[in-house]
This record gives structure tokens, sequence and C-alpha cells, in this order.
């Protein structure tokens, strides 16, 4: 990183980075589970235990989406339109990761219950929640639009070497 700051390039690598780390967690603990922690388990749970385990994770879709959208807006919330660019960006970094780590835990949550249930809907359930993760990756034009930016804003965003932020 730059001694002065954080360039637009940086930021982008750096937002990045952390909901990419999110997703692939829960993709390589379901492949895992898959392929190596169900084969050589011989423990499940059946009945009343296995219901409730499924019923949680179904409602853990729409509740870590909710929440992790009202977290980002929480955070948005705090940002006054005068900010400057360079302390709209640390909070928008910081909802991005409160609202990823949200979607994982559901994410993680379902392939757990799938290990303890195995039962196909958790293991929907987590394919679900690493999809709103993928619909959710951080792009430029989606902090564009979620921080109200302007078009000086803009230039510097779309200008990889512009200095956005401070360390």
């Amino acid at each position: 990183m730059n001694r002065n700051g954080v360039t637009s390039r940086e930021f982008f690598l750096t937002i990045r980075l952390v909901p990419a780390a999110f997703i692939t967690s829960v993709i390589l603990f379901l492949i895992l589970t898959i392929f190596v922690i169900i084969p050589e388990m011989d423990i499940t749970f059946e009945g009343a235990e296995a219901i409730v385990l499924i019923g949680i994770g179904i409602l853990a879709i729409p509740a870590s989406f909710i929440a992790g959208m009202m977290a980002m807006k929480y955070r948005l919330g705090l940002i006054d339109q005068d900010t400057p660019l360079s302390r709209k960006c640390p909070e928008y970094r910081t909802g991005n990761i409160i609202k990823f780590a949200i979607f994982e835990g559901a994410g993680l949550y379902a392939v757990i219950a799938y290990i303890l249930t195995q039962h196909p809907v958790m293991l929907g359930v987590a394919l679900l929640m690493i999809l709103v993760m993928v619909l959710h990756f951080p792009t430029r034009d989606r902090m564009i639009n979620a921080l109200a930016l302007g078009q000086e804003e803009i230039a510097l965003l779309n200008d990889p070497d512009a200095i956005i932020s401070r360390i």
C-alpha cells in the first residue's frame, strides 16, 4: 500500500478479498463435508432433533439476509453525505465485512446441520447462502449506489491510482 493512503485499486482489492474468503470457507467446508466427513460418520440426528436443526437452517436464510442487510444499512447510515470519500470507504468496508460474516455464519450453520442430519434441505440452504454471498459480492457500482456518491467521488473511484482512503 501507498504510504500516503490507499489507492482505488488497493481498496477494491482488499474489499473483495474478505468476502471471497467468506465464500471460499463455506464452499471448502461443504466439499470437505460431502467427501470426507459424511462418508466417515456413523451417527445422525433424527426425529425432533433433526426437525429443529433443519427448521433453524431454513429460518437462517431470511434471518441472515435481513440481519446482514440491516447491519450494512446501519453502517452506511453513520455516513453523512458531506463526509469525505476517505472516511466513507472504511465505513463501507466495515459494513461489507459484517454483512458477509453474518451470511457466512448461516452458511456454516447449514453445513453443520447437514453433517448432523444428512438431510438434503440443509445442503440446499448452504448452497443458497453461497449464492446470496456471490450475488452481494462488492463491486464499484454497488459501492457508488450504496453511498450515493457524487461525480467527483466517482471519478476518484474510477482512477486506479487515486488516493481514496487513509490507512
